[in-house]
């Protein structure tokens, strides 16, 4: 069934570009933290992938709300994302020419993957364009011909191309001696600025061999020393330039606490392009895991059952092994995956160092296992019969309706990780706010989470915040505590969802007040605003709230295991 569904959602897109008038290429850009990527164009399709904030997308369709991009993955080149989570934009003008982005691009009679194909581009050469059609441009291919290739293929340049050159053949030219013909066997990268001196030696003093323009690509043969790399361009001139200004093909982006932002696109199946050093140390938390090598470490951490998936285009060189009831192991077709995982899942930290030659995974044993953690969802109470629903959005979503889902959502990621975790209702509760509170007191609760809508007279005000009580004054409270876990759930909400930080605050509310242990009122987001209301209705965004309130909940009992050491 899912092959009979890839098929007919390429057919479409092939009908979509094939009849769509000329237009130039889109772009869209994510604007929420974590987006999940689909099969097809509904919540109904499977999950494909994860879409991060400012991650850029080129557009291949639009259909009913959702935008289909290109994203090469093991089962299709291109996935599904809906609109709500997006800013599209469009450059109107048309590039002068284009290049390959890589070897074996198909060139064709028409726009799109139905027509003939009347051969490939040559890796490295420049063609004119001379129009478009959806997503395809039309290029001068060879002095008689004119054809289409997909734009998602191609890089774009401001160079007039006046003579087209050669005839080229059907099937690709024998490689050449140029390291963009060795795939896998040195490490790419692009001029990020305008005219790069290439020069004959490792210093501003030696000869300047030519000016690379922005968007040049290089292959890096190696770091020179801290602050210049000795490359090779495209037409095999060798130099020096200076590492600042190139961007490595490939690099991901930062990874923080406990959750995994990436953007690498390579083969994970190709050859590798170097070796990293393995080694493991013992620590009173777990193992402390560190990765070296002689050039910047490309790798990105996936989420997998009961640990994560560090994978890098470099392999592996070391052992697998088990410490502390955490397993590392070395797997993959070129030995370039390591999986950690432990009984009940891990909690990381990575850092990044020597220019990213050395990685360090700090892993722990899931820091809430064992913990006993109360959550209350705010309002669902009942009294004389009727239900207080909280905060009613512009759009009529109720705030009781959903703090219950975000809550239900938490307690199944505690869970999953070994916590013991109680919700003060599930939906109708006759218990006044102290009474749900001397719930997680009688039970000895570790800390107490209470969830919740904001709302204002005006529909103007968004963002998150996150309330707990802590007197000076008062030693009944645990002011250290309270405030790390209402920091650390904050900025966790933060770098999950990008909302607008409206601080940590103190204030008396009952919740807070009579709880004995440490606690914190969370307000999500502002349910009177229609933004931020059709996000707290929005399923998938109910589920990303969960995770970062369940991450930040992980990373405060991380902290508190760490400072008792």
């Amino acid at each position: 069934m899912k092959k009979l569904l890839a098929v007919f959602t390429i057919a479409v897109m092939f009908i979509f570009c094939f009849s769509m008038t000329a237009f130039a290429e889109v772009i869209v850009t994510v604007t929420s933290a974590k987006v999940n990527l689909r099969s097809g164009p509904a919540t109904s399709f499977d999950k494909v992938g994860l879409a991060l904030l400012n991650d850029e997308y080129k557009v291949l369709n639009e259909q009913d709300g959702w935008y289909q991009i290109v994203f090469p993955n093991e089962q299709s080149e291109s996935a599904w994302i809906i609109s709500d989570y997006v800013k599209a934009s469009q450059n109107d003008i048309l590039p002068k020419s284009i290049s390959a982005q890589t070897t074996g691009v198909n060139v064709r009679q028409g726009a799109g993957t139905e027509h003939n194909r009347l051969g490939q581009l040559e890796f490295g050469k420049k063609y004119a364009v001379i129009g478009e059609s959806g997503y395809w441009y039309e290029i001068r291919f060879t002095q008689e011909q004119n054809a289409f290739v997909a734009k998602w293929l191609c890089l774009t340049w401001d160079e007039e191309i006046t003579f087209p050159g050669e005839d080229i053949p059907d099937e690709p030219l024998p490689p050449a001696d140029n390291p963009f013909d060795k795939a896998g066997h040195m490490k790419q990268g692009m001029v990020n600025t305008d005219d790069l001196n290439l020069r004959a030696g490792p210093s501003t003093s030696t000869d300047i061999l030519a000016s690379l323009p922005l968007g040049t690509a290089v292959a890096i043969k190696e770091r020179a020393d801290e602050n210049w790399f000795s490359v090779i361009t495209q037409s095999g001139q060798e130099g020096f330039v200076y590492s600042e200004y190139i961007d490595l093909a490939n690099t991901s982006s930062s990874i923080e606490t406990g959750k995994v932002f990436s953007s690498l696109t390579w083969d994970e199946n190709a050859a590798t392009v170097g070796v990293m050093e393995l080694s493991v140390a013992e620590s009173s938390y777990g193992v402390h895991i560190t990765i070296t090598a002689d050039i910047d470490i490309v790798y990105r951490m996936e989420e997998i059952e009961n640990g994560y998936l560090f994978i890098s285009d470099m392999s592996f060189s070391g052992a697998s092994g088990t410490l502390n009831n955490i397993t590392w192991k070395l797997s993959g077709n070129h030995y370039n995956r390591l999986s950690i995982t432990s009984e009940n899942g891990i909690f990381y930290r990575i850092e990044e160092s020597n220019n990213k030659q050395q990685i360090d995974i700090i892993v722990s044993a899931y820091p809430v296992l064992g913990k006993i953690i109360y959550i209350d969802p705010g309002h669902s109470v009942v009294n004389k019969g009727i239900l207080d629903p909280g905060a009613i959005g512009p759009n009529g979503t109720k705030e009781n309706v959903v703090v219950l889902a975000i809550s239900q959502k938490v307690k199944d990621i505690l869970e999953k990780n070994g916590a013991t975790v109680y919700l003060t209702h599930e939906g109708r509760s006759t218990l006044t706010r102290p009474e749900r509170c001397s719930l997680a007191n009688n039970i000895g609760a570790d800390i107490f989470v209470s969830i919740h809508a904001n709302s204002s007279t005006s529909r103007s005000p968004k963002g998150t915040s996150v309330y707990t009580y802590a007197p000076k004054s008062n030693a009944a409270y645990d002011r250290e505590k309270r405030m790390l876990l209402g920091e650390n759930i904050l900025q966790s909400i933060l770098d999950y969802t990008g909302l607008k930080n409206l601080g940590l605050k103190e204030t008396g509310f009952d919740v807070l007040v009579f709880t004995k242990m440490p606690a914190v009122l969370v307000e999500t987001a502002f349910i009177s605003n229609p933004e931020e209301e059709k996000l707290l209705a929005d399923p998938e965004w109910q589920q990303l709230m969960a995770e970062a309130i369940a991450n930040g909940i992980c990373e405060y009992f991380y902290a508190l295991d760490q400072s008792a050491k």
